[in-house]
């Protein structure tokens, strides 16, 4: 809400005027507007992957009845809060319709339903609509989730290129692509003769980004930065439907990254974790895909040591930790929301720094 400009706002009233008197295009128009500000194309994705699976451009607005008025007042307060500069009281009165919002829409659902029995629910599947990637490229992701998750430790060899490629299926050349992918972006160095191993960010050397992997590290950006303007109320979420060992796990696998000077890794860790736990499938699904899309940040953890950036990381880690042993959910969330404003602040200066372009960037 706080990057919203003039121009912006202008643009916004333009696009609801060709929807007006149907609330639930103008509610999903307004956010979309709404959101280029940020000129994250991902997070705009995630939005209209949800307006897909809603289905909401079939609706009628006959359906809604007399939300329409609701929803016209709603996005009338919040365009003049922003106009007038009070970002803040936009999100709250956003979060509060946000709330509402369902139980408005359900009671357009009988209108809707036209007397049909209920069928089994349909998973929410976030489709991320880019160029379609080399099968390499997912490989190096699962591999590279694998070593995220001490399937493979720091020095230690991977399976041999003919296991892998019987274990995925794939053939030999494209296993090879695969190993060479995480060379060169030094997750991993091949030895002649000897096998390919997991390397540390110490003995990581400096990774190639070729075109391919620079588009990748946009998308790593992109992902980075929905993870920061939503991690606080996820981890909350998330933290407050934990048992006792729950949070002692969380606890062990940060401890775990301290012993192994590995606090860099604590961004996408802890996003996999509180994800993977939600109640929500919805989170669970999404969290899913950004953390695949967080790997990527493996190719700049050499600049990332360059940039003496362990001993932030190391002091978040030890405040993360003490909110779990108090098991102080809030405490926990607001120091991972604080930690993701500042990975997303210092990779956006990194990238810079590596020649891609303002415009690129969110």
């Amino acid at each position: 809400m706080q990057k919203q400009t003039e121009d912006s706002i202008h643009q916004i009233r333009t696009q609801l005027k060709k929807r007006k008197g149907h609330p639930a295009k103008q509610i999903t128009m307004f956010y979309a507007e709404a959101m280029q500000p940020l000129n994250n194309p991902l997070a705009i994705n995630l939005h209209w992957e949800i307006v897909r699976y809603l289905r909401i451009p079939y609706f009628e607005a006959a359906n809604f009845g007399d939300t329409g008025i609701q929803a016209e007042d709603h996005i009338e307060r919040m365009l003049t809060l922003i106009e007038a500069g009070n970002a803040e009281k936009a999100v709250e009165v956003m979060q509060a319709f946000n709330r509402d919002g369902p139980r408005l829409f359900i009671k357009g659902l009988p209108f809707m339903m036209n007397g049909e029995p209920p069928v089994e629910q349909i998973p929410f599947k976030w489709q991320i609509y880019r160029e379609h990637p080399q099968l390499c490229y997912t490989l190096a992701a699962e591999l590279m989730s694998k070593i995220d998750a001490q399937a493979y430790k720091q020095g230690e060899f991977l399976p041999s290129c003919q296991a892998l490629a019987q274990e995925y299926g794939v053939s030999l050349i494209t296993m090879r692509r695969t190993l060479e992918l995480l060379n060169n972006i030094c997750v991993t160095e091949t030895l002649n003769g000897v096998g390919t191993r997991v390397l540390s960010g110490k003995s990581a050397g400096m990774p190639k980004l070729f075109q391919p992997i620079q588009k990748i590290l946009v998308l790593y950006l992109q992902a980075l930065q929905i993870g920061a303007l939503s991690c606080h109320d996820v981890a909350i979420h998330t933290l407050s439907s934990l048992d006792d060992d729950g949070y002692d796990t969380l606890d062990r696998i940060i401890g775990r990254h301290i012993e192994e000077r590995r606090a860099f890794l604590l961004a996408e860790t802890c996003l996999r974790f509180i994800g993977g736990h939600s109640p929500s499938a919805f989170v669970k699904e999404v969290y899913h895909q950004l953390y695949h899309l967080l790997l990527w940040g493996h190719a700049l953890h050499f600049f990332s040591q360059k940039m003496d950036a362990s001993q932030t990381h190391e002091a978040y880690a030890h405040k993360l930790r003490d909110a779990l042993s108090r098991r102080d959910a809030e405490s926990f969330a607001s120091q991972y929301a604080e930690l993701m404003g500042l990975f997303l602040k210092g990779t956006k200066l990194l990238l810079l720094q590596l020649g891609f372009e303002e415009q690129q960037l969110v």
